[in-house]
């Protein structure tokens, strides 16, 4: 749990840094026009909201417990899918709302490979490793 919530502060902390960082690159560029900001802002709100309502919609009495429970755990995936469509549609584009920039190839940095040989870890290190590999082999089964 301590670590969920050292994740969850993480999260908000770059979401709202991000937000600032919009409305001082918009400010800077045209202070009369603050559009992307605001439209950034408004989207991550709704975001959020949303997700709340739909996280909550398990309380009430609408459908039976079943469909609600559905609703609640498949909900906020849903919400994230919407608002993230939303910014992809044309009409949208124009109010350049910056989105994560995403490489077209799927690679490791420096060209390396996904795999790494065991005969190239030397001995000493893979000696170390059997320990939490006996561990976790007992927590296993």
């Amino acid at each position: 749990e301590v670590f969920n919530g050292l994740l969850s502060v993480n999260f908000i902390y770059e979401a709202v840094s991000s937000l600032r960082r919009n409305f001082m690159i918009a400010h800077r560029n045209d202070p009369m026009n603050l559009t992307m900001p605001f439209v950034a802002l408004s989207m991550a709100l709704g975001t959020f909201l949303s997700t709340m309502k739909v996280v909550k919609f398990e309380a009430t009495k609408f459908f039976n417990t079943k469909v609600r429970t559905q609703i609640k755990n498949f909900g906020p995936v849903t919400v994230i899918m919407t608002f993230t469509l939303l910014n992809l549609l044309p009409w949208f584009k124009k109010f350049h709302v910056p989105t994560l920039i995403v490489p077209d190839t799927f690679q490791l940095a420096g060209g390396r490979s996904f795999l790494v040989g065991l005969k190239d870890i030397p001995t000493n290190y893979r000696m170390l490793c059997a320990l939490p590999a006996l561990l976790l082999t007992a927590l296993f089964f």
